[in-house]
């Protein structure tokens, strides 16, 4: 037989439980959008390369109060690839950051630096300033070609959901595609699209023209 007093008597003490849980969940929850380095070089007015020789702590971060505080970094700029960095003051971070706030905090290393407009650029796991060590080297290619004025081309070909790997047109050998997504997550598809293909051979989707499954034989 349910003893009704006991139930009552634990219940608040459950449904604290459950809240705080929820909370702590969420709170260490960071999602950001896919990466594009297209758009992200299109929309910034400066883009270069940044030694950071300076963290200034201007606000210390407090865990215990969920305070992630705030840092400067002064920089060198090490290479221009679109713009005039001088315009930028210096980065902004957290001190310690919030992983549920999408922090991040700055270290005396290499940054790659896309600045949307002059003065400071603030920093955290979702923004497209990052650490350059950390970045895949097609990452600084797709820039190289950005910063040289290069168009995307006209390029066509089979995609194979099961593998991810898109086939050109004259080509016998798929490739990997390292950014640009195509919607399509089962089956084999056409597809006409502008883009580029890196170094490596991978290929960055900038525009998707035309896309239609392949008739299964």
């Amino acid at each position: 037989m349910v003893n009704l007093k006991k139930v009552m008597t634990w219940l608040p003490i459950f449904a604290v439980a459950s809240l705080l849980f929820f909370f702590s969940t969420n709170a260490n929850a960071c999602s950001c959008i896919a990466p594009n380095t297209v758009r992200d070089f299109n929309e910034a007015q400066h883009v270069f390369l940044a030694q950071i020789k300076e963290v200034i702590v201007v606000r210390a971060g407090h865990e215990a109060t969920y305070d992630p505080g705030e840092v400067n970094g002064l920089f060198d700029v090490v290479k221009t690839f679109k713009g005039e960095p001088a315009y930028v003051t210096h980065l902004v971070a957290q001190h310690k950051p919030n992983g549920g706030m999408c922090g991040e905090t700055l270290a005396q290393q290499l940054y790659l630096v896309f600045a949307q407009s002059d003065g400071t650029v603030g920093v955290s796991l979702c923004s497209p300033t990052k650490v350059a060590t950390r970045l895949s080297p097609n990452k600084i290619d797709l820039i190289e070609r950005l910063a040289n004025s290069e168009q995307a081309k006209y390029m066509n070909g089979v995609f194979d959901a099961e593998t991810g790997l898109l086939t050109l047109e004259g080509s016998a050998q798929g490739q990997p595609i390292f950014e640009g997504r195509l919607g399509v997550y089962e089956g084999r598809h056409s597809v006409e699209f502008e883009g580029y293909q890196l170094t490596s051979g991978d290929l960055v989707i900038s525009q998707v023209i035309t896309i239609n499954e392949q008739a299964i034989e």
